[in-house]
Parts: C-alpha cells; structure tokens; sequence
C-alpha cells in the first residue's frame, strides 16, 4: 500500500535533520543549539507531543496551522481551509482535480486538488503549490479541523535548496534555490 507519511518522530528530541535537495543528501545529527548559518530563513515551530511539528502560516489572505510532515509525500489541506480560500465548489470556488489520498492505513480518500495562493512559513513563501483538500482523519485527530490547516508534505518542502529541522531549537531552518 502506498502510505502518505507517519508523523510520529518521538526520537528526534534533541536532534537536527538536515535534508539538502540540491546534494539529494539527508543526515540525522545531534544539536548543538547553533543558529542556522548565513542565508538561511528562520521559522519557529511549535511541538506537541509526539514529536508533531506545527508552524504558523499565512495562505493567501487566510492565517492557519502547518504540520510539518517529512514522511508526506503531498501536501493536504483540510475543509475549514478550503472554505475560507472560497475553493469550494459547493459555495461557488472553481472546482478542482479529483484525487484519491492514501494514508497509513489502507483507507482511501476521496479529495480535490488545486494549486494553492501562495504559502508563507514566516518569511519563506512558496508558491505555484498544488494542495489537496479532503476531510481526512488526521486533521480531527490533532484537533486541526475547525481551524484553516495544512499538513506540510515533501512536494512541497522539496522546493528548497535546504531545510533543517533543529528539535532542540525548535525551528525549521529553509535556505531557498538561486532563482
């Protein structure tokens, strides 16, 4: 079965994962509390128990939550925030790509898929995304689904040259490409 991600990382308390796109080049270290080097945007990041990774975030005109999940191979949006886009068919949005959304489990979900306005993860912005909107479990689950939320996949994290997760310092570290 095709799984879209487990966002457990219960283990990585104390650590730093660095994923370099460009060098196609993943490590797991210690931290040692050092601030991200030159270049490098900064964004905070709140964590639950778990180890469940969540930012603020602005897409388009519309403020909500990021889970950061380096295990998802897409991004997803939940209904709340695809009401408040006005991407709703139902309430007049223009409708999407239907897409089937496979999770952990062998369930499968039936969601719409749009490229989003632009996402901001603090100072970083990211745009030209596509994201897809269902009413799935996961977002109940870390009590996420009143709210306008994402969950953060590799589709789009892997639009950076570099990103680094410090647990320690608890703070996404993003070095975007050289346009």
């Amino acid at each position: 079965a095709q799984a879209d991600g487990i966002l457990g990382v219960e283990g990585m308390s104390g650590k730093r994962l660095e994923i370099d796109f460009d060098a196609d080049r993943v490590s797991i270290s210690r931290s040692r509390g050092e601030r991200a080097p030159e270049g490098f945007l900064i964004v905070p990041v709140e964590r639950r128990r778990g180890g469940l990774l969540i930012v603020d975030a602005r897409i388009g005109r519309v403020r909500g939550r990021a889970l950061i999940d380096t295990g998802a191979e897409r991004t997803l949006g939940n209904l709340e925030l695809q009401r408040r886009l006005a991407l709703d068919p139902r309430h007049g949005g223009e409708p999407g790509v239907a897409t089937q959304v496979y999770g952990a489990t062998e369930a499968v979900q039936q969601g719409e898929s749009v490229i989003a306005p632009v996402i901001r993860l603090g100072d970083a912005a990211l745009d030209n995304l596509e994201v897809t909107f269902a009413d799935l479990p996961v977002f109940r689950y870390w009590k996420l689904d009143a709210v306008p939320a994402l969950l953060i996949g590799m589709d789009l994290l892997g639009v950076v040259a570099q990103l680094v997760i410090d647990y320690r310092r608890a703070e996404l570290q993003i070095r975007h490409r050289r346009r």
